[in-house]
């Protein structure tokens, strides 16, 4: 049985393919801030430390499910997410290289300006904000490995993971009769994060290489979606005000026409994108099963 090392498994992507990974193949999961049952301590940015966990470790396959995600935070602390979003995943890509293991990079729509979407693998990035370029960078840094695989998705969301995703907030916040406002002028293909781990795992079982977009199906505003979840939760969408992105006033700049088509992830492996429907019935599953 393959062994796989999933860096950043306490986080909804990592912590997705901790489940739905371990029927086919033998896991080693990673933490940095998050500790949890079962997973080693490891600083990825730390050389030292990555190659003592890889030497330890030896897997086949190194997932890279951690990264700076926080877009306003990358805009104000640029040498950070550069750090972690591009220097870090060089020396993954070099520590793959040296043992012969695939390397599979958790990237996003942010590589995108938005004008023009939703996207596919044959278009252009021209990212529009630090997060978005040190992702691209990321990405042209995990093809230094010798085999590589590039999950490009975006709007991440799942529930019993990491909770700090916009779906889970939103069903919180509405339950607490809170007025939120939502920008009704960016758009995204909302992802549930156990479809993204289900691609992976079927690529990783076709062994396949390359460039995949995983997403949900349906591209809509984050008001739409915070009116579609209002709807499917029975909570109340009065609460909910829609709004320009420019009235935030946010430190980075964002995608605005963003999402991802995944076409040839269904023609190469047979996974169409979720239909978010579909998603929010897995997430009440969750929910209900936790009370």
């Amino acid at each position: 049985m393959e062994k796989i090392l999933i860096i950043g498994a306490s986080g909804q992507i990592g912590g997705a393919c901790m489940n739905v990974l371990a029927a086919d193949f033998k896991l080693v999961g990673t933490y940095f801030s998050h500790a949890k049952e079962n997973l080693l301590k490891l600083d990825f940015t730390d050389k030292e430390n990555l190659e003592s966990v890889m030497k330890s470790v030896k897997p086949s396959v190194v997932i890279l499910a951690s990264a700076l995600t926080n877009v306003d935070y990358c805009e104000t602390h640029p040498l950070e997410a550069k750090k972690m979003n591009e220097d870090a995943v060089s020396s993954v890509a070099f520590e793959c290289n040296k043992i012969n293991a695939k390397l599979v990079y958790i990237s996003t729509d942010y590589v995108f300006d938005g004008q023009d979407g939703p996207y596919t693998e044959e278009d252009i990035p021209s990212p529009i904000s630090i997060y978005g370029r040190t992702k691209y960078n990321g990405e042209l840094n995990a093809k230094k490995a010798g085999k590589w695989l590039i999950i490009r998705t975006g709007n991440v969301f799942d529930y019993g993971f990491d909770e700090k995703n916009f779906v889970v907030r939103t069903i919180e916040r509405l339950k607490n009769n809170e007025q939120i406002k939502v920008q009704s002028d960016l758009f995204a293909s909302p992802t549930l994060a156990t479809h993204i781990a289900n691609a992976i795992r079927l690529l990783l079982l076709a062994k396949k290489s390359g460039l995949y977009n995983v997403c949900g199906q349906e591209v809509m505003s984050r008001s739409q979606l915070a009116t579609q979840i209002a709807v499917f939760f029975k909570l109340n969408a009065k609460l909910i005000t829609p709004i320009k992105s420019s009235e935030l006033n946010l430190a980075a700049s964002r995608p605005l026409r963003g999402g991802l088509i995944s076409k040839k992830l269904e023609l190469e492996v047979g996974l169409p994108a979720m239909p978010l429907q579909t998603a929010f019935s897995l997430i009440q599953k969750k929910m209900d099963k936790n009370g």
